[in-house]
């Protein structure tokens, strides 16, 4: 018991640091969309963790316009401003926490990296990931093949069914 208690803190100490960092971790955001509740002790991150997967189900759903509206919320809480830098206009971020630190780098990575396009539902286990590439739609090697073969079994089955032979 007090092993496991100390590996889940070490976990959330993880986490935490690829979350709430300088850079956000993509796939620190798809590891917590894909955990289960009880898993979470930490308050800041259950509560983060209902707010990106409201955002993330608006997205799944198509209502942007929800979507917009939640970071549009958790924007309008940050403070933060415009600067003039290098020829170009820059927002800045005042001194944050680190939840409001996570809304400023997450809105930033939505709004200029897509990032909002780039996090999808595996198509055979259900899992989030992050695609580095727009077309992939399964979360691991594993999962393509797995599902692959699957549905090659089907097809061969179906023939086999109307007999022609395979």
């Amino acid at each position: 018991m007090r092993r496991r208690k100390a590996e889940r803190r070490m976990w959330e100490d993880e986490l935490w640091k690829a979350i709430f960092g300088d850079e956000i971790d993509p796939n620190a955001i798809a590891y917590i969309l894909n955990i289960s509740d009880e898993v979470v002790e930490s308050y800041t991150i259950a509560d983060l963790l209902k707010e990106i997967r409201r955002f993330f189900g608006f997205i799944e759903k198509g209502n942007m316009d929800a979507a917009a509206d939640l970071l549009d919320l958790k924007w309008r809480e940050l403070p933060h401003g415009v600067k003039f830098e290098d020829g170009i206009f820059k927002p800045v971020a005042w001194v944050l926490g680190r939840y409001d630190k996570f809304w400023w780098n997450f809105i930033r990575k939505v709004m200029v990296d897509d990032w909002a396009f780039r996090f999808d539902r595996c198509r055979y286990c259900g899992r989030w990931f992050f695609k580095t590439k727009s077309n992939r739609i399964y979360c691991s090697d594993s999962c393509r093949g797995t599902h692959i073969s699957i549905i090659r079994y089907h097809r061969e089955k179906k023939l086999r069914d109307a007999g022609v032979v395979v």
